[in-house]
């Protein structure tokens, strides 16, 4: 794991990966990284979004499997955005969650 830029990392596997396997390992990675942060009067979410490429042959260059797993990245940080919330205000009254941001 090496830093790739501001808030972005590479990992690189060892091993070939099917795609059965690149999803499970992104799966745990965000799962792992995935945290609900209670302020009181807020929930805030932080959260990573995992993109990977697999090799399309052995002569891809690293260029191309780093822009692919970038794009990948991108499109989960899409997906992501819409599916978990990034800030909940709570109604200490109501004693639950009212308004979301995202």
């Amino acid at each position: 794991m090496a830093r790739f830029g501001g808030d972005e990392f590479a990992i690189v596997v060892t091993r070939q990966l099917s795609m059965a396997e690149a999803l499970l390992l992104r799966d745990r990675i965000e799962s792992t990284l995935i945290e609900r942060i209670d302020i009181g009067s807020a929930l805030v979410q932080v959260s990573v979004a995992v993109g990977f490429a697999i090799p399309v042959d052995a002569h891809e260059s690293r260029e191309s499997i780093l822009a692919r797993a970038d794009h990948e990245m991108y499109t989960r940080k899409t997906v992501l955005k819409r599916t978990f919330p990034s800030l909940q205000f709570r109604d200490h009254d109501l004693g639950h969650y009212v308004a979301t941001v995202r």
